[in-house]
């Protein structure tokens, strides 16, 4: 059976990018008590996308790899778990050096994008692993 990783890793990444900021936006809207600048979800749209794109070619790579070497979808998935979650956090460790407990505000963007590279690598489904699909 043919995989469908190019297309898998794409949907996986766009919906992080794209969903990532909204739940920021609420984040902040429910925290602060009212709503954040209307130009946070297009700023962080263009922030996160582009400095998102090296984990979209790795998170690629890897996927790519762990379809060729392994034959049980949810092996790769959590493989894929692990290196979404570690290529997530690069970024914001390259660029501000925070930890998972600082509280400059800067990790509550981390968090959203992490669960939802999570939730994309479990929710979209992976075809052409050994037998099974999921």
């Amino acid at each position: 059976m043919k995989t469908n990783v190019r297309y898998y890793v794409l949907r996986v990444w766009l919906t992080s990018v794209m969903l990532s900021p909204v739940l920021v936006w609420l984040y902040y809207a429910c925290t602060d008590g009212s709503a954040p600048d209307a130009e946070l979800i297009p700023l962080m749209l263009v922030w996160g996308g582009v400095l998102s794109l090296p984990s979209l070619v790795f998170l690629g790579l890897f996927c790519r790899y762990l379809v060729l070497q392994k034959d049980n979808v949810k092996e790769v998935k959590i493989w894929l778990t692990l290196i979404g979650s570690i290529l997530t956090y690069a970024p914001f460790l390259f660029l501000n050096g925070v930890s998972f407990t600082d509280h400059s505000g800067v990790s509550a963007l981390f968090w959203p994008y992490g669960a939802t590279i999570v939730a994309g690598v479990w929710f979209y489904r992976l075809t052409g692993i050994g037998h099974s699909n999921m």
